[in-house]
């Protein structure tokens, strides 16, 4: 509890901390913690965009089907999302320190202090995911909305994907980024530049990744997105 505030509020001190003392179980287990309790309150509306986005040729009896479907595979989500948190994290993680070798350090750098790094930066995505909660969003929006997303601006494209790709870079993410570049400069010893250069190269592939993952879904499901 004490990291996820100062990496918040004091986040200099707890980078020294994560460098110094990389210890990220209890930390990884409150996230995980408050991420399954934002998914229990956010699940009626996950079932109602769902609803609202089948494909125009669902039937009474397909909305009955999904949303029971939903309800019954709301305790195996939240069982499973320690899993996948753990898994997701450690290959970010895991990428950035590859990405990092590039450049030329005297420090001796472990993947742990990397992980760490990850855990305590996901603390602003993990506040990110309850202000969405606070939002809501409209009755507009495909997806559950992160506030002050650059999805806010105004576009020609109405594509949802495009606008969940907007919604990604938004104060807690921007915040986040900004973490995990003082944290790379700090445990490598390198530059602001080059923490910069390496986050954000493995930021982007991971956006880039998702958005094409939400692309084959919507036209595998053929989902009105």
């Amino acid at each position: 509890m004490k990291l996820i505030f100062q990496i918040l509020f004091q986040p200099r001190r707890a980078l020294e901390g994560i460098k110094t003392k990389p210890q990220w179980l209890i930390p990884f287990i409150l996230l995980a913690g408050v991420s399954i309790i934002v998914i229990l309150l956010q699940h009626e509306r996950v079932v109602q965009l769902a609803l609202d986005h089948l494909p125009s040729s669902a039937t009474a009896e397909d909305k009955v089907a999904v949303k029971q479907s939903l309800n019954e595979n709301l305790v195996i989500r939240c069982g499973f999302l320690p899993i996948r948190l753990i898994v997701g994290w450690a290959m970010f993680a895991l990428t950035l320190f590859y990405a990092c070798k590039a450049w030329s350090t005297s420090e001796v750098v472990r993947f742990g202090q990397l992980f760490f790094l990850e855990v305590a930066a996901e603390s602003i995505m993990v506040l990110g995911r309850i202000a969405s909660l606070i939002y809501g969003g409209d009755a507009e929006t495909p997806f559950l909305r992160v506030p002050l997303g650059i999805d806010m601006i105004s576009l020609p494209s109405q594509d949802a994907v495009v606008q969940m790709a907007l919604n990604s870079v938004n104060v807690f993410s921007i915040w986040y980024f900004v973490i995990l570049t003082m944290g790379i400069s700090l445990i490598y010893g390198i530059s602001k530049t080059k923490s910069v250069i390496s986050v954000g190269a493995v930021w982007i592939v991971e956006i880039l990744s998702n958005v094409s993952i939400l692309y084959v879904l919507r036209e595998t499901l053929h989902l009105k997105l």
